[in-house]
């Protein structure tokens, strides 16, 4: 008998928030503007790594500008595949949108670490 009534609970307060997960809006365009924004930032200072390559500065520790560049696109390869599907107009599949929305904030993080490398240079 107790075991029923364990169980009643535990199917209860699973559909109880079974329910609440699925009356939660999601935000599709909220997530394709941060998407977005991501990208761009990583692509701006991918550029502007590059832009440091060709000049051969000797004051600027380009090893660790080069490892921090790799990182960033190491943390940021599902969401850079997403751009290239989306271009062309492919299907996505569910794993691969859940792979690309978990991958977000590392590579926010990775590319923020960029960016302040490229700042204290500019």
């Amino acid at each position: 008998m107790k075991c029923i009534f364990v169980l009643l609970n535990l199917f209860f307060l699973l559909s109880c928030t079974t329910l609440q997960f699925f009356s939660t809006p999601f935000d599709h365009a909220k997530l394709g503007d941060q998407v977005e924004s991501l990208f761009r930032r990583q692509n701006h200072a991918s550029h502007q790594v590059m832009m440091l390559l060709l000049e051969e500065s000797e004051n600027i520790d380009l090893e660790k500008i080069e490892q921090a560049e790799l990182s960033m696109l190491k943390a940021c390869k599902a969401l850079n595949e997403f751009a290239i599907l989306e271009r062309d107009n492919q299907k996505i599949s569910l794993s691969k949108k859940q792979k690309i929305i978990s991958s977000i904030p590392v590579c926010e993080k990775k590319t923020a670490t960029l960016e302040k490398l490229l700042h204290d240079i500019f």
